[in-house]
């Protein structure tokens, strides 16, 4: 886990035990809930299973970040996020940390 979700992590786990809470009568719901947030989880795996320079590292980290705070709006919001997220805000983040770093050119 990076070292930016640990101060978090008190209220990730809060965020889950109420999706464990609700799971049993909501299977239906917390299925397309995941199904929102599987692609963004898919292309963490990819990212991280590649070779990166450490600019990328630290957008892929950020990316992280990023997918539990989705989780905590999506199945805990009264818990709220960190920082804004978004679909729209995690697919950003993939291509930035899909993007190549650029080197200063001497």
């Amino acid at each position: 886990m990076p070292a930016i979700l640990w101060p978090h992590l008190p209220r990730y786990l809060k965020a889950l035990t109420r999706r464990l809470d609700k799971a049993p009568g909501n299977q239906k719901r917390d299925a397309e809930i995941m199904a929102r947030v599987r692609p963004a989880m898919r292309a963490l795996e990819q990212l991280s299973a590649q070779q990166h320079s450490d600019e990328q590292h630290a957008e892929i980290q950020r990316l992280q970040w990023m997918i539990e705070e989705l989780r905590v709006s999506l199945f805990a919001q009264d818990l709220k996020t960190a920082v804004p997220v978004s679909e729209k805000r995690i697919q950003e983040q993939i291509e930035r940390a899909q993007a190549p770093t650029l080197k200063s050119m001497p």
